[in-house]
């Protein structure tokens, strides 16, 4: 559903479609029971299955509240950079449901401004 709904290219459509199918999935599982032992893999994949729709909803909802498309997020929707969103988006699990908020991203370091004034770039090939 990630994939299909807020993979490499994102709009508000395909978020929102993800959101609902999210919460399909979720009342899907709101039942689901565990027998037996709880050392064991089943039990293991529900509660990572657990984690996953929380991560899934904090993912699609940061998407869709950032109208702009920078590094790896890419909305079709709103396809430039906006100076004005150079913020993190915060995720909170409040009493009621995930909770977002932004803050403004501080300047880089002296060095590390200092380096991207020089152009230096990261070489990944290390990861190869």
């Amino acid at each position: 559903m990630l994939w299909e709904q807020a993979g490499i290219l994102r709009d508000e459509s395909s978020l929102r479609t993800g959101l609902r199918e999210l919460e399909a999935l979720r009342e899907r599982t709101t039942d689901l029971r565990i027998e037996g032992d709880r050392t064991g893999r089943d039990f293991e994949f529900a509660i990572d299955l657990s984690f996953s729709l929380t991560l899934a909803e904090a993912l699609l909802r940061s998407a869709l509240k950032r109208e702009e498309s920078r590094g790896a997020h890419y909305r079709t929707d709103y396809p430039d950079v906006d100076p004005d969103w150079r913020r993190n988006i915060l995720v909170d699990a409040g009493d009621t449901g995930l909770t977002l908020r932004t803050r403004g991203v501080p300047d880089p370091s002296e060095p590390v401004q200092e380096a991207v004034e020089e152009g230096y770039e990261l070489d990944y090939h290390h990861l190869e």
